[in-house]
């Protein structure tokens, strides 16, 4: 009886020694498994050129909707319609578009984008010879400022995670032409004034150019 004890007692001491030593070494790293390839790069490229591509022709079909006839009551290209509100909705567009896509990258939607789409936009005009140049120089620090606001506010204020923006987005793309029926409803005051390039003299030619050949004999 007393060797069958002393016999257990040396197994459960054997046993806990044995488990003692395998958990006293040192654990091996479980090996991870090799990453799915995937080019996020030019993922990201491809991404930011679509977004570049579809403001880019926003902002193009809204210059030729703005050179007709329809908005020349708000004045046209040179509204604020068209200045001030089409650079604000292509920030906004631009955050919108990118929280539909599933980004909250901010530098991105809201600053590097838009201000992409609207240099290559003035480029072109002027490479077109759509718009003059001394035009574009004064229009430029407005529609910066403009295209910031648009999508410094959006980001702020769109909801993120959320997976229906077709409402934002709607409302960002007619923003200029709701500005624009704003904009033509208001009685500007206006002042009419006659620039002429000719001189009129009330002398015979003969009297004006006689002293002039004179001097040149």
């Amino acid at each position: 009886m007393v060797s069958k004890l002393a016999d257990c007692i040396r197994r459960l001491l054997s046993n806990a020694l044995t488990t003692y030593a395998i958990m006293s070494q040192p654990l091996e790293p479980y090996p991870r498994q090799p990453a799915l390839p995937f080019r996020k790069s030019r993922s990201r490229k491809a991404g930011a050129l679509f977004f570049v591509l579809v403001l880019l022709t926003y902002a193009g079909l809204a210059r030729v909707l703005f050179d007709t006839e329809a908005m020349a009551k708000p004045g046209g290209v040179v509204s604020l319609s068209f200045v001030w509100s089409v650079p604000f909705a292509v920030g906004a567009l631009s955050v919108a578009i990118g929280r539909w896509c599933g980004s909250d990258d901010w530098v991105r939607c809201a600053v590097f984008i838009p201000m992409a789409v609207l240099g290559l936009g003035l480029v072109i005009s002027m490479v077109t010879r759509t718009e003059a140049v001394i035009c574009v120089i004064m229009a430029v620090p407005l529609m910066i400022l403009a295209t910031t606001l648009g999508g410094g506010l959006a980001h702020l204020i769109l909801p993120k995670n959320r997976k229906d923006y077709r409402l934002h987005v709607t409302l960002a793309a007619f923003l200029p032409y709701f500005t624009a029926a704003v904009e033509g409803s208001l009685h500007w005051p206006t002042e009419t004034k006659t620039i002429e390039d000719t001189i009129v003299i009330h002398a015979p030619a003969e009297l004006i150019w006689k002293p002039a050949g004179g001097a040149n004999g």
